[in-house]
């Protein structure tokens, strides 16, 4: 069985700020929220059939896609 790799924890309030902050293109927000879901990012590559580097960019991607336009 596949276990995945647990994320570092962080409050919702502190979720909330770095999304606020990433919303108005303050970079390292963006970074830290990209740094947070890495461990969910490795963990979902080697379920998809590409490259390793081109599906953790194509996640990288969809997840800033996310960050920045979701409905939250």
């Amino acid at each position: 069985m596949e276990t995945q790799i647990p994320s570092p924890v962080m409050s919702e309030a502190e979720f909330a700020e770095w999304l606020k902050q990433a919303r108005q293109h303050d970079k390292d927000a963006l970074l830290r929220l990209i740094r947070y879901f890495e461990p969910d990012i490795q963990y979902m590559c080697r379920f998809m059939i590409m490259p390793k580097e081109d599906a953790e960019q194509s996640l990288r991607l969809e997840l800033i896609d996310l960050l920045k336009h979701a409905e939250v």
